[in-house]
Order: C-alpha cells, then sequence, then structure tokens
C-alpha cells in the first residue's frame, strides 16, 4: 500500500483534526485542565504540563487539545530557556513553512501551537522527516467491518481480506463482505427418506419409508427395495464436519482441535488452518502471530516512526521527545518524530555543544555531507538543524532503514495480501504464490479449490461434488482411498 513508504503521525502534535480528547477548555489562571465536550470522559489521558516539561506558553496534551501553561516571571521570556520552558535568552519562533508543514498543530519553538491547516475526512498529516503533508489514511478490513474477499481500503487501493473456512463461503449467506453459508433442504437433493447434512455443518430429516421399503435402496436417501452398505467417516476419508453415509444417515465426522478449522486448509472436511497474511491482521511492521501457531513478518518502518512507536501495536508510528528526556539543555534539535525542539541559548561565553550542552570551547557545525546525509534535517553537532533535502518518490528519508538517507524496503508478499506478480511499492514486482490447495485468481486472490459445490451430500472434491460414499482421493473422486 501507500502507506508502505509513508510515515503515519500518530503523533497528537501532528495532527489538525482531535483525536481522543475533544472539545478542550482551559482554566483562565494558566492551570492546565481537560474536559470532553458536556464534561465527560472519552477514553484519552491527556497529558499535563509538568509530563512535557512545560512551565509557560501552549503545547498540545495528545488528545486533540492545547494546555496552558501559565507565563514567565518578568525579564524572562517563553522559549528563552528551550521549548516550553522560561528563561533569559531571546526565542526565534519557526513557523509553518520553516517546518514544510501544510497541515497540522506544531509547536513554534517559543511557546505558542501553529495550527498550520487541516486535512480532508479520511485524511491524515503525515511527514517524511523534513515536510507535512495531507494523505489518504488507508482502513484495514477490520476497520472497515470486511470478513472475507476484495476491498478498496478507503484510498484507492485493493486489499484481501481473506477466506472462509468450508463449509462457509465469502457471501454465502447473500452478504458479499462476509462468510456465511446458505443451507439446502430435502427437495434441494431429492431425499424423501433419513437424515441429510444441510451443507452448512447441521442435517435435515426427510422421513421414513413404508410399505416394507429400505431408505437407501433406491438411491441416496431415496426409498427402494432391498439393501443399502453405509459408508464411514474412515471409509470417505473424513476427519472432521457432515456428511452422507451414502445410505439414509448424516455421518458426524467430529470437529478440529484450534487452530485448526474443518476445512481451515481449503480441503473439504479435512483439519487445517490457513496462515493469516498482515493485510488479514491489519498490521503493517513487526513480527505477528498468524493465526495457525507460527508468524509472519510484516516488515518494518520508515523512520523516524517504529513499530508501536505511536502507541497501537502492529502499526507504524512514533511519540515525540522532549528536550529534558534528550538531555539537551541548548540549541536546535529534533524531537524524534520529524519535529524541532528549542532547547534554550547559552549564557554569554559559552556555545551549544555536540551534546547539546553548553561550554566555553568553539563548535565547528557539520555539514550534510560529512553527516553523509542526503535528506532530512539532521543537527549540526552545534545546537542547529541542516536541511539536507527531500527525496523522490518511492524513496522517503530513512525509508532504507538509515537515518537521513533516502531509501525504500520492497514490501513482502505478506504485506500485500494479493497472489501473482504484484507490485512491491519501490518500482519492483514481488512474486507471489497461494498455500497448498489454493489457486490465485486474475483479481489478485487466491482461492480454495474446495468451495463451490453447491448442494453436496457427499464430499466436495476439488470443486466436483462426489456421489456419496466415494471419498476425494488426490483430487479425483474415487472408492479406494
Amino acid at each position: 500500500m501507500r502507506a508502505a513508504f509513508l510515515v503515519l503521525l500518530v503523533l497528537a502534535f501532528a495532527l489538525s483534526l482531535p483525536v481522543g480528547c475533544a472539545g478542550a477548555e482551559f482554566a483562565e489562571n494558566g492551570s492546565e485542565s481537560h474536559t470532553t465536550d458536556g464534561g465527560g470522559s472519552d477514553g484519552c489521558v491527556s497529558k499535563t504540563c509538568t509530563a512535557v516539561g512545560a512551565d509557560c506558553g501552549e503545547v498540545l496534551d495528545g488528545c486533540g487539545g492545547v494546555l496552558a501553561c501559565g507565563e514567565c516571571p518578568s525579564g524572562q521570556t517563553c522559549g528563552g530557556g528551550g521549548t516550553n520552558r522560561c528563561g533569559s535568552g531571546s526565542c526565534a519562533m519557526l513557523s509553518c513553512a520553516d517546518l514544510g508543514a501544510n497541515c497540522g498543530k506544531l509547536p513554534d519553538g517559543c511557546g505558542s501551537i501553529m495550527d498550520c491547516g487541516s486535512c480532508a475526512s479520511g485524511q491524515a498529516c503525515v511527514t517524511d522527516g523534513s515536510s507535512f503533508e495531507c494523505q489518504c489514511l488507508p482502513k484495514t478490513c477490520i476497520q472497515l467491518g470486511v470478513e472475507c474477499g476484495l476491498t478498496d481500503d478507503g484510498c484507492g487501493t485493493t486489499i484481501n481480506c481473506g477466506t472462509c473456512d468450508a463449509p462457509y463461503t465469502c457471501g454465502g449467506s447473500g452478504d458479499p463482505k462476509h462468510c456465511g453459508c446458505t443451507t439446502f433442504n430435502c427437495s434441494d437433493v431429492g431425499a424423501n427418506c433419513g437424515t441429510i447434512p444441510d451443507g452448512c455443518g447441521g442435517t435435515v430429516p426427510c422421513g421414513d419409508c413404508s410399505n416394507g421399503e429400505t431408505c437407501g435402496a433406491g438411491g441416496v436417501n431415496k426409498c427402494g427395495v432391498g439393501t443399502c452398505t453405509p459408508q464411514t467417516c474412515a471409509s470417505l476419508g473424513a476427519e472432521c464436519g457432515v456428511l452422507s453415509d451414502g445410505c439414509s444417515s448424516a455421518l458426524d465426522c467430529g470437529t478440529c482441535t484450534l487452530p485448526k478449522t474443518c476445512g481451515g486448509g481449503g480441503v473439504a472436511n479435512k483439519c487445517g488452518c490457513t496462515p493469516k497474511t498482515c493485510a488479514e491482521l491489519g498490521v503493517s511492521c513487526g513480527s505477528q502471530s498468524d493465526g495457525c501457531g507460527g508468524t509472519v513478518e510484516c516488515g518494518t518502518c520508515v523512520a523516524p516512526n517504529t513499530c508501536g512507536g505511536g502507541g497501537t501495536q502492529g502499526r507504524c508510528g512514533c511519540t515525540a521527545k522532549t528536550c529534558e528526556q534528550l538531555g539537551a539543555t541548548c540549541g536546535a534539535i529534533s524531537d524524534g518524530c520529524g519535529g524541532t525542539l528549542n532547547c534554550g541559548v547559552c549564557p554569554t561565553g559559552q556555545s551549544c555543544g555536540a551534546t547539546h550542552a553548553c561550554g566555553g570551547s568553539t563548535c565547528t557545525r557539520k555539514t550534510c555531507t560529512e553527516l553523509n546525509a542526503n535528506c532530512g534535517s539532521p543537527s549540526d553537532a552545534c545546537g542547529g538543524m541542516l536541511s539536507c533535502g527531500t527525496c523522490t518518490a518511492p524513496q522517503t528519508c530513512g525509508g532504507g532503514g538509515v537515518a537521513y538517507r533516502c531509501g525504500c524496503v520492497p514490501r513482502t508478499c505478506s504485506q500485500i495480501g494479493l497472489c501473482g506478480d504484484q507490485p512491491d511499492g519501490c518500482g519492483g514486482v514481488a512474486h507471489c504464490s497461494c498455500p497448498i490447495n489454493q489457486v490465485c485468481a486474475t483479481n489478485g486472490v487466491c482461492l480454495g479449490i474446495v468451495d463451490e459445490c453447491g448442494p453436496c451430500l457427499g464430499l466436495c472434491c476439488e470443486g466436483v461434488c462426489c456421489s456419496p460414499g466415494l471419498g476425494c482421493c488426490s483430487g479425483v473422486c474415487n472408492n479406494t482411498c
């Protein structure tokens, strides 16, 4: 997906629309207060001025609101001692243009919050480390409420939401986005006696024979004169589920032990499990459980994001740091998430060194070339920030795993969630195969080969309904499994 090379800001400071806490209100005396519309709680825990190391000006509370952290004593300015810190030094305010920001609420470095614009519904403010732009925010299958099949992620990309375990099929109950099953009755299969499987794991009684006739002697679940030898689960090669014995009864062949399910591996009446893809799990990074006892690798994040860094497991994000957390007492320094912190100025006669601490020696500033940086805004090692350029798509700053270097990490087949030849997001092609017992359709979806038999009293064998009493052996209906 296009989100594979964007850094999704799960940061409160980069979002112009409220996330979590909405309708913030502030106290007149500068102490922080936060309520939701109507005074209720919306589940978001607001940060405090103390928690973010601010003693003056405005800061974002992490829930879409703004905290008022008070004013400085006479003779001091907010930002003079660092971002939102009182001090005797001066403070140079940043602008939205300085940050390359066309969206988001961002600190200006001197105690105020800049509104750099909002994004349309369905979009989020994202950064590649050197600019902030509105981009479409793709949704997962879970967010869309889609259980199976193909669907649009809301941003024009088709995602695969998986297949269903037999006897269920995608759209089987009439809803094309959910797994379901439609039962059949006695007349659907021409049965006039005994008990038949209903095609969805249950059974249907079809009556009794009269005049001395035997159920099954006239055909499967049909009255007639003579005898009928019923099959067993073992003779049919069935491990689970309900199917006909070829005469008059429905065989219950048992259930499976989780994580295996009946038909879950793509073979009817066999226990199995089909591992989930990253797209089906709704995650974009890290090592995740595949639902079958194994793991699936869902890739890495584009710097400065890390997997779970924004607080959501399996999703790329970033949590900005403060000057105090970084141990910086002077100069401009990256907050670790694409923003810039102003950590104050040094007294006369001192300079801000490579560790962002004041000292008596002269500091020699680094260049982009010396830092091997070709994008983003790294520190110049003397309290300032460099502007080392931007990247050309599909590359992003840090996208190859090296900070301040343009790069791109190709998406894996598990991340793409489709089969066949698919674009890898970096200008190449990924060759993606299907699990065993599934085939790749022209639309890039892996389809089970045992799903579409319609009303079938026997085994469904690679799309063919076997006559009751026959097993499915190597993809062929026969009685010599």
